[in-house]
This record gives C-alpha cells, sequence and structure tokens, in this order.
C-alpha cells in the first residue's frame, strides 16, 4: 500500500537573539536555525519526516552553553 502525498514541505527559520542572563550565566547574542521536512498526506494529516533546531552563542561567553542541536520526527493532525 502506497500513501497518498498531496505536498512536500521544507520550512527554515533563523534567528538572532539576546538572553540577557540568569544565575551565573552570562548575556550575549545566540543564533537559531529551525528547519524541517513535512509530508501533507490528507487535509488533517501530515508528518514530519525531520525536524532539526540548532542554538549557538556568536560572541564568547564565560558559562557552559555551546552550540546546542536538537532533531526529532512526528505527526501532526489539524482540524
Amino acid at each position: 500500500m502506497r500513501l497518498p502525498i498531496k505536498r512536500i514541505i521544507l520550512s527554515q527559520d533563523v534567528n538572532i537573539f539576546y538572553d540577557t542572563g540568569t544565575f551565573d550565566l552570562d548575556n550575549g547574542f545566540f543564533v537559531q536555525y529551525s528547519g524541517s521536512i513535512d509530508v501533507e498526506i490528507t487535509k488533517h494529516i501530515a508528518i514530519n519526516i525531520l525536524s532539526v533546531k540548532t542554538s549557538t552563542p556568536i560572541q564568547p561567553l564565560n558559562d557552559h552553553r555551546k552550540t546546542e542541536i536538537v532533531g526529532g520526527a512526528g505527526v501532526t493532525f489539524t482540524f
């Protein structure tokens, strides 16, 4: 059985944000990237094949925060 594919959606987003720092963490600027590939099967169901989110400081910090990468996948049902 083959799943019907209505469309394939590629989403990307890049942001720069400022973190004010709390509890012994430095303040500073970060760049954040989010990207995903979704396959729409019906008007109400989409399968997220791959989702990636990364955040990295764009200036030196004196705390433990470094580049972080998170990945995932899932199913979305909308109504």
